[in-house]
């Protein structure tokens, strides 16, 4: 029984990894983005600065659990090629032991965290927003089994569902009542273990089986170089909220925190879902780099010409955007939040080029350059942090992008690939958005309208402008992926339209 081989790899193959995968991930991100926004934009204005900073301090503990388990058990089930029961009912168990460990050493040194920051009743919202980790630990090992089986619909309703009950109404419900930062902390734990329990018994985890001595170091061997790794990334986020938060106090980490929020509503909504279902996919190519190195240009090619768009207009829209996600008492953020998006392009696209590296590359080479990143984000932000919270801003810019291109430089190593036709994507991508960029600007800083208008008609204006110079522009400024996408849009226009004329006549 235990001995069983595991074909869901194969059959993640029927439904086409990366097609279906996206389209079921994106349609979940999509709207807990609609979620998590709408919830943002009323809990701004419920709850203080101070607030949201006492729970980004919590959080910087709780995510570094998050972390371990999803580098060294979540991943090791999406890597290996052959998975049998009994391994996976050692991984899962390894998870929660250590998912148990790591709360009871949080408990012992919440005292000494909230002694840290100097935030009041710090130690008691961490005991409470860590308990939330015991769930995590069998939740990770749940997703991956369901993630490698391509059981991305479900992902994504037990998803949608269980944050619509925990940080959207709990929450909300609990803000109104005057509960302050409860409310994020009770909501927060809510969505992990409602998405936990579902997708541990959705995923039918052989828990009965005995775990086995030889499937643990098998864990170890291939996980524990990307556990760090994770580790580290986590080191890097968590240092500048750290950093803000011990220098500046909570006002200051409530402000920082928040426009990093407003990032990651995008991040966790497009480039997360494309690394979970790249990394499967890359990984059954592993053995063929050409064809590895052909699948990660095509994806880099749509994504950056994406998130370059992304980044422009909300650079430009940025104090629109934080009046209406947070309200005029956060208007502090908004040179955060210009210099964050910024960054949005490296942030989003090392998702991509780090799914080619966990896929195919060395763990040693991903710690590295987890380690290197953390060193810039933490150095970084040291130094910047007594300039405030738009300096660690700054800081975290630039560490972003120069792990980008270390990230791609890694890549370009491993599969044996051209760094023009890198440059090249980058630049087509530049020549396509600039142009709307810049009309986009020029009204928003010229027009006569006033805040609103001005707002929405340099938006509108610009997104046409972009659209147009997609549709005349010609193939070698496009590229080859997104030319077969607008020659596929085109294809069904005219398709739409003779089913039109036919039905006129």
């Amino acid at each position: 029984m235990s001995s069983r081989p595991d074909t869901s790899a194969g059959k993640a193959t029927a439904v086409d990894g990366i097609a279906t995968g996206m389209s079921w991930l994106a349609a979940n991100k999509v709207a807990t983005m609609l979620l998590s926004f709408g919830s943002m934009m009323i809990l701004a204005r419920l709850l203080s600065p101070a607030d949201f900073g006492v729970m980004a301090a919590a959080m910087l503990v709780v995510a570094l659990a998050s972390a371990i388990f999803e580098g060294a058990f979540g991943i090791n089930l999406l890597r290996r090629a052959q998975l049998d029961d009994r391994s996976v009912a050692t991984t899962f168990w390894l998870s929660v032991v250590v998912g148990l460990t790591t709360f009871l050493v949080i408990a012992a040194f919440s005292p000494a965290v909230e002694a840290f920051f100097s935030f009041d009743n710090l130690a008691w919202v961490l005991l409470v927003a860590g308990s939330s980790i015991i769930f995590k630990s069998f939740g990770a090992v749940s997703q991956s089994l369901l993630q490698r089986r391509g059981q991305f619909r479900l992902l994504s309703i037990t998803n949608i569902l269980s944050y619509a009950a925990g940080n959207t109404i709990c929450s909300i419900a609990l803000a109104v009542q005057g509960y302050g930062v409860w409310s994020l902390v009770i909501g927060g734990t809510l969505t992990v273990v409602l998405e936990s329990l579902a997708n541990l018994y959705c995923a039918k985890v052989p828990v009965f089986i005995a775990p086995s001595r030889a499937a643990a170091s098998e864990v170890f061997r291939l996980s524990g170089w990307f556990a760090l790794s994770q580790v580290l990334n986590w080191a890097a986020t968590a240092g500048a909220n750290a950093v803000t938060g011990r220098t500046l106090g909570a006002e200051a980490l409530g402000i920082y925190s928040r426009g990093w929020k407003l990032i990651d509503i995008i991040v966790g909504a497009t480039a997360q879902p494309m690394q979970r279902v790249l990394l499967p996919s890359f990984a059954r190519k592993q053995g063929d780099l050409h064809d590895v190195n052909r699948a990660f240009l095509k994806a880099l090619e749509v994504a950056v010409i994406g998130f370059a768009a992304i980044s422009a207009f909300a650079m430009i829209h940025a104090e629109a955007i934080v009046l209406v996600a947070l309200g005029s008492q956060w208007t502090a953020t908004v040179p955060v939040v210009q210099l964050l998006f910024a960054a949005l392009l490296p942030r989003c696209c090392y998702k991509i080029s780090e799914a080619v590296a966990y896929a195919c590359g060395s763990s040693l080479g991903a710690t590295v350059r987890q380690a290197v990143y953390a060193v810039m984000i933490v150095g970084g932000a040291i130094i910047a942090s007594p300039m405030g919270p738009t300096a660690v801003a700054a800081a975290v810019f630039v560490a972003l992008w120069c792990f980008y291109i270390v990230s791609l430089g890694y890549v370009l190593s491993i599969t044996r690939g051209s760094a023009s036709l890198l440059i090249a994507i980058h630049f087509r991508a530049l020549v396509l958005v600039l142009p709307a960029a810049l009309v986009d600007l020029a009204l928003l800083l010229l027009s006569p309208f006033s805040f609103w208008p001005g707002h929405l008609a340099g938006g509108l204006v610009g997104l046409a402008v972009l659209g147009l110079t997609i549709i005349i522009a010609p193939r070698s400024l496009l590229g080859d992926a997104l030319s077969g996408i607008r020659a596929s849009a085109e294809l069904k226009s005219r398709q739409f339209r003779n089913v039109a004329a036919k039905r006129q006549i």
